[in-house]
């Protein structure tokens, strides 16, 4: 396991619902990168479709508020599954706030 690997791990709080911890390895100017935080995002809505062959092919980030470092939960939720592509949504908090 790389660093990165361990960095972006994601640990299944419910069905829908993730913890991760952000590491400050990671950071940059004000906060975490901008990938790195996507990348978490990605962990989860994998681990939500739980399918190999369903792997990201797009994604779009909003990012709100810098996150600080330590634990944030990730929440996500199946919008649409077709024949081969599953579209899922991923809200990223820190203590109650969205932060993307």
């Amino acid at each position: 396991m790389t660093p990165f690997d361990a960095d972006t791990a994601v640990t299944r709080l419910g069905p829908n619902r993730f913890a991760a911890k952000l590491s400050r390895r990671w950071w940059i100017v004000r906060g975490p990168n901008g990938g790195y935080l996507a990348a978490l995002l990605v962990r989860a809505v994998e681990a939500t479709i739980d399918d190999l062959s369903r792997t990201a092919r797009s994604l779009t980030v909003h990012y709100l508020e810098a996150p600080a470092e330590g634990e944030v939960e990730v929440d996500t939720s199946i919008v649409r599954t077709g024949r081969s592509l599953t579209t899922v949504s991923a809200t990223m908090t820190q203590g109650g706030r969205p932060m993307a």
